[in-house]
């Protein structure tokens, strides 16, 4: 089966000239196409084609260029070509005979095509089209052209490359200044978590003093003070233990920022049934549905109070501003290589535009004597240390409510691990 080979970066002109071949050529024929110089070679190489159509324009390498190296492959040297262009000057068409068995212009005509297929394809013709008295002059001015094409070609390779290296310079500068300035910003975490572990054990010296102090004058109260003045000292010491859960809120968030993994694995179930177990009694003062669900063998990679601490903030948020006899819904599923802890309740809700203030330390969206009062009322950190506890293993937290009295939901999402117990 004869087989022909098209060389041409307009799909269009591959196409076309595809279809005309197809209608002429009677006997079974192989067409094969290449869209450049170098890719046409790289073709004719592996296909050994009968005849090469081969256009003059091309990117890359010429065909001027491409017919001189496939004329010195010896695989190839019964292989014609044909060179193909719409310039049909004189001059023009002598440079390419100069290489090529002949000539085809574009566009391209039924009859010139029939002619070259009768002259190539059909019959063993084992000599080249004899070439004029010009040949030399012809063959002179392809390799000048030629030498011009590459010498451009080197040209602009040098300018991208000099391009590409004043990028890079660029590129270099950028990484040392960014490795620069990440080494300063560990600098100053650094010094943020020493100066508040300062503060806070600063803070805790005195206040542990004035908390004791005002816990013995309450002690020998008695007869000694008066209903005001025990009242002001049970003021004094509320307010020193909300401040000493203060500051150990905020150095618990400031711990967050180390690595907690310790190699140890957590069954998620168990620690969901301990955080409500804990918190059982202020479950059953409100009356609250609390349930469970959650699905078997799941583990995270961390130890267990870890996760029992994360969950606790949550959970302890569904309780307190929860209705009475509302319910709380916990539920636990794997989702592809995640854990994915929903806590839902039917509590006071949030309203939408302000749920991202949620995540802001020690802020509290309710200003409801109800709910300040309660027993486990915290100081608003509560979902800021679960959302840095969840992100510092590689997780992440969101809150959703569809608006006041609607609940609230919270999604915990955990990587895992399989672990057979």
């Amino acid at each position: 089966m004869k087989k022909i080979l098209i060389i041409d970066d307009s799909d269009a002109m591959r196409e076309q000239l595809s279809k005309k071949l197809r209608d002429l050529v009677t006997d079974p024929v192989q067409i094969h196409e290449a869209s450049d110089g170098i890719a046409g070679i790289k073709a004719a190489i592996e296909l050994v084609p009968d005849l090469i159509f081969m256009d003059i324009v091309l990117p890359y390498l010429s065909g001027y260029a491409a017919s001189v190296r496939l004329k010195n492959i010896p695989g190839l040297k019964d292989t014609k070509i044909v060179g193909m262009t719409s310039d049909v000057g004189k001059d023009t068409r002598g440079k390419i005979l100069s290489w090529c068995d002949d000539f085809l212009p574009k566009p391209i005509e039924t009859e010139g095509l029939n002619g070259i297929l009768d002259r190539y394809l059909y019959h063993d013709v084992a000599s080249r089209r004899s070439r004029d008295g010009s040949r030399a002059s012809s063959l002179k001015r392809v390799t000048v052209e030629i030498v011009h094409q590459l010498e451009e070609q080197v040209g602009e390779l040098t300018r991208v490359n000099r391009k590409l290296a004043k990028q890079t310079g660029v590129i270099r500068h950028l990484y040392r200044a960014t490795k620069k300035a990440k080494s300063r910003l560990k600098r100053l975490n650094q010094l943020r978590a020493d100066f508040t572990d300062l503060l806070s054990h600063e803070v805790k010296t005195p206040l542990t003093a004035v908390t004791g102090y005002a816990e013995c004058l309450r002690i020998q109260a008695g007869e000694r003070f008066t209903d005001e003045d025990v009242n002001m000292l049970d003021k004094i010491i509320a307010a020193s233990q909300r401040i000493s859960m203060l500051v150990n809120e905020i150095s618990r968030l400031n711990q967050l920022k180390f690595n907690i993994r310790s190699g140890q694995s957590a069954l998620v179930s168990d620690v969901l049934e301990k955080v409500v177990e804990d918190r059982e009694p202020y479950i059953r003062d409100k009356s609250l549905n609390v349930e469970i669900k959650c699905e078997p063998g799941l583990v995270i990679p961390l130890d267990g109070a870890y996760l029992r601490e994360m969950v606790d903030h949550v959970v302890k948020n569904a309780i307190v501003f929860n209705i009475p006899g509302g319910s709380v819904d916990i539920n636990c599923n794997r989702v592809e290589n995640n854990v994915e802890i929903e806590i839902r309740d039917s509590g006071i809700g949030i309203d939408p535009i302000y749920l991202n203030d949620v995540y802001n330390p020690l802020t509290q969206l309710v200003d409801i004597e109800h709910y300040q009062s309660h027993p486990l009322q915290g100081l608003g950190m509560g979902l800021t240390v679960c959302r840095e506890m969840a992100r510092n293993i590689g997780g992440s937290m969101s809150v959703s409510s569809e608006g006041e009295g609607m609940g609230t939901r919270v999604l915990i999402q955990l990587p895992m691990e399989d672990v057979q117990l």
